[in-house]
């Protein structure tokens, strides 16, 4: 699928670590681009991270990305003298820092969003960057390269895109063109729903098992083969009547756009979340977790703190000293609803290199293509 978007493109894709299995570049992209801009030659080079996270067939082969990097530049530098180079990263930013300083041709890092809502400029060190430019188009990270001589300097600023600047016709025209195919595919069946999801006229998610959440949480451990899946039970914000599931049913189950990460979990800190979710039945507290690959019971007459009675995952009784799997929304493992007992847990699959929840529920329902999900005693409520 990826070849065929590379050769209808109208533009021009760089990978500088990505190959085939054969060790040549993955759809014969090149390794490396120079630009000559106003007299200054500029190298770029591309880097992507965690395709453990990302479908493939197994034609594609994620090389190292130091190592890629460092060819890369050799062999750019052996073609042509260039005055700065720009690698174009899709990786942490701890891993961008690594790049900054094992890499030291590189003079600026642009690489993923950190945030919907704002750009981020970091000098790593004098005259160094690493520039991450919001993830709603909302400003833009600007790099002015000034040459004096032999020497660069390098110039970034944000550039606010706001009410100020002006619409181009073609641009909306070109908007307004998608907008409409976006509504069209919105509403395309990706499965069939046999009986309702039912998030509950009294919000039940938010303090007993539903088909809803058992559907959610189940997408979150399959995608991941995790042991265990979470779901907190606030994070659900609809029904769906049964009939054809769409992409528009999935985003309207999962508005928030959170990330699913994965990370090992000794089992007394689930126990210990399972504890807060139950804390605020009572109030229909939305940190309720809906689960996966486990089962739990509780009793809301008891104190908070000592709600819960039993938890088995996989059928066996929990062990407190035991790491398992468990896949949840970065929302969680940050510490949101009161989540705060995850800060020691190590993360496997960080929020930078994470699939949407409704990424992760699209992907799963597709490959059921028929979707009957009831509840099953997952989470008893003990009278």
């Amino acid at each position: 699928m990826t070849k065929k978007l590379v050769e209808q493109s109208d533009f021009e894709w760089m990978s500088s670590n990505l190959t085939d299995t054969e060790g040549k570049p993955f759809a014969d992209v090149p390794t490396y681009k120079i630009m000559n801009k106003q007299g200054i030659k500029i190298g770029v080079i591309s880097l992507t991270d965690d395709m453990n996270t990302t479908s493939s067939d197994g034609k594609v082969v994620q090389q190292d990305l130091i190592q890629s990097a460092k060819h890369a530049v050799k062999k750019m530098k052996e073609t042509k003298k260039v005055d700065a180079v720009i690698a174009l990263t899709q990786e942490s930013l701890k891993k961008d820092e690594q790049l900054l300083a094992e890499v030291l041709e590189i003079n600026a890092v642009f690489t993923e969003e950190q945030a919907e809502d704002q750009s981020f400029i970091h000098e790593y060190e004098n005259n160094r960057y690493i520039l991450a430019p919001e993830g709603n188009l909302g400003s833009m990270i600007r790099l002015d390269i000034i040459k004096d001589g032999k020497d660069i300097e390098l110039k970034p600023s944000v550039i606010e895109v706001d009410h100020t600047v002006p619409e181009d016709p073609e641009l909306k025209k070109l908007a307004d063109y998608y907008q409409n195919k976006l509504e069209e595919e919105l509403g395309k069946p990706i499965a069939k729903l046999e009986i309702p999801l039912v998030y509950g006229d009294n919000h039940e998610t938010r303090y007993q098992e539903t088909n809803i959440g058992n559907f959610v949480a189940d997408s979150y451990r399959s995608f991941y083969n995790a042991d265990i899946g979470m779901m907190n039970g606030g994070g659900i914000r609809t029904s769906i009547p049964a009939g054809e599931f769409t992409l528009r049913d999935a985003y309207s189950i999962l508005p928030f756009q959170n990330k699913v990460i994965l990370a090992d979990v000794k089992g007394e800190t689930i126990k210990a979340a399972l504890e807060n979710g139950v804390s605020r039945v009572e109030n229909l507290g939305g940190g309720f977790m809906q689960i996966s690959g486990m089962t739990y019971s509780y009793n809301p007459a008891k104190p908070v703190g000592s709600r819960v009675e039993t938890i088995s995952v996989n059928n066996e009784p929990i062990d407190m000293q035991k790491t398992y799997k468990v896949a949840m929304l970065n929302y969680v493992f940050n510490g949101g609803d009161g989540y705060t007992m995850f800060k020691d847990s190590q993360l496997l699959v960080d929020e930078q290199s994470a699939r949407t929840d409704a990424e992760v529920l699209i992907e799963y329902a597709k490959e059921l293509g028929v979707i009957n999900v009831g509840t099953e005693g997952r989470i008893n409520v003990v009278q």
